[in-house]
């Protein structure tokens, strides 16, 4: 059993001590585009999309922290609670919003590369 919680507390303790790139308390991108794009996350992964959500949302988490909080408000949003299904899967739009997603992740890194390097 200590053995079990010993693990335990390793995982998560470095899992809390992995830091983001930008650690500053302003987001880099309007809080408001940042929900949005978590909503989109949500929406895109309720089509089957979980590895890819999965893949942006770490990306993101090392990128900025409170951009990625703010994700994270938009991904509550989008899930809701209960058992939730998206609708209009179609491949067109699944990547239409993945556009939207990756180029939110493209304009992050610029920024969070500004925001470091000067």
């Amino acid at each position: 059993m200590k053995t079990f919680i010993i693990l335990f507390i390793l995982f998560f303790s470095s899992s809390i001590l992995a830091e983001a790139m930008y650690t500053d308390k302003k987001v880099l991108l309007e809080k408001k585009i940042s929900i949005i794009i978590g909503s989109n996350l949500s929406w895109v992964a309720g089509c089957g999309e979980t590895k890819f959500r999965s893949k942006i949302t770490k990306e993101i988490k090392s990128l900025s922290k409170y951009d990625y909080k703010n994700i994270q408000k938009g991904i509550a949003r989008g899930t809701g609670t209960g058992n939730k299904v998206s609708m209009g899967c179609s491949t067109k739009e699944i990547n239409e919003s993945k556009g939207w997603i990756n180029a939110y992740v493209e304009e992050l890194k610029r920024l969070v590369n500004i925001a470091v390097n000067n």
